[in-house]
């Protein structure tokens, strides 16, 4: 199956008008429907000839993801389960606030870590998100949000998944978002949320911008062994190095995860081994 038109950075779709001879001027055009007017309707691209279209389509897929389902919240949430033709279902969060509106995207199908707390991960692993079902959650969300006159200003990673698991196609998907002759969002819009893969988080500074949180819940490896089995591969000591290594690249600030827990992490004696942590950062 070919990858979503999407998410093709511009010298990628650039490859496609020289082939079929288009002028430059045509990919301006194109381009401006998808990153600027955020619309992916081949029936309103109405300044795109009908035989570059057919080449875009033989090319690349146009398929955003299906609803399956739909709950609208009264607080202005609405929670979005959706299939793509790859199957299965992931989810996808619209959240409306009165100066903004954020998106929470899933990056996997499922999810590996299996954290204590966590429903995902009840779940099982089924598969990563292309780059292109990522932007599609994106796309999707500005669709049932323009009859409302608004638009998604504001993307988190912190649905289904853990993003630096799906590392390429988070990276990819990020950088379509905030680079400026794509989607044009500023990259302290967007914020990729992680368990703490201190490997990758080394690796974050040099490949994207946008901001961190981490998902934390626990101060001694002891707790967070249970709470979050992956601190046994990337426990405390570590992933601070690390935290430490992305501000010194970035200078960026932190964002700190923490879900209270009753009778498991909500101590004096918690909160004490929790300031001491974040001592520096």
């Amino acid at each position: 199956m070919n990858e979503a038109i999407w998410a093709q950075y511009p010298e990628e779709v650039k490859t496609v008008c020289e082939k079929t001879k288009q002028p430059e001027f045509r990919l301006r055009q194109l381009l401006e429907w998808i990153f600027a007017k955020r619309v992916v309707d081949k029936t309103r691209m109405s300044n795109i000839p009908s035989k570059f279209m057919n080449q875009l389509e033989e090319d690349f897929n146009w398929d955003l993801p299906e609803v399956v389902d739909q709950l609208d919240s009264v607080d202005g949430a609405t929670k979005l389960l959706l299939k793509s033709q790859k199957g299965p279902s992931f989810e996808a969060v619209i959240l409306r606030y009165e100066n903004r509106t954020s998106l929470c995207v899933s990056s996997q199908v499922g999810c590996k870590l299996s954290c204590s707390f966590c429903q995902t991960g009840k779940l099982g692993f089924f598969r990563n998100l292309s780059c292109g079902e990522i932007i599609g959650q994106f796309l999707l969300a500005n669709k049932i949000l323009e009859p409302e006159e608004r638009r998604v200003t504001h993307v988190v990673f912190m649905g289904m998944g853990e993003p630096l698991q799906n590392f390429a196609n988070v990276i990819k998907a990020t950088n379509l978002l905030t680079r400026k002759d794509c989607f044009a969002i500023s990259p302290s819009r967007i914020t990729i949320s992680t368990s703490g893969m201190a490997d990758k988080i080394h690796q974050l500074p040099s490949l994207v911008k946008a901001s961190l949180a981490i998902s934390l819940h626990a101060c001694n490896d002891e707790l967070r062994n249970e709470l979050m089995p992956i601190n046994r591969k990337f426990p405390l000591s570590v992933l601070k190095n690390e935290l430490l290594f992305y501000q010194q690249q970035t200078g960026d600030k932190i964002t700190i995860e923490y879900i209270l827990i009753k009778d498991k992490n909500c101590d004096i004696k918690h909160a004490k081994q929790l300031v001491s942590y974040l001592h520096g950062l």
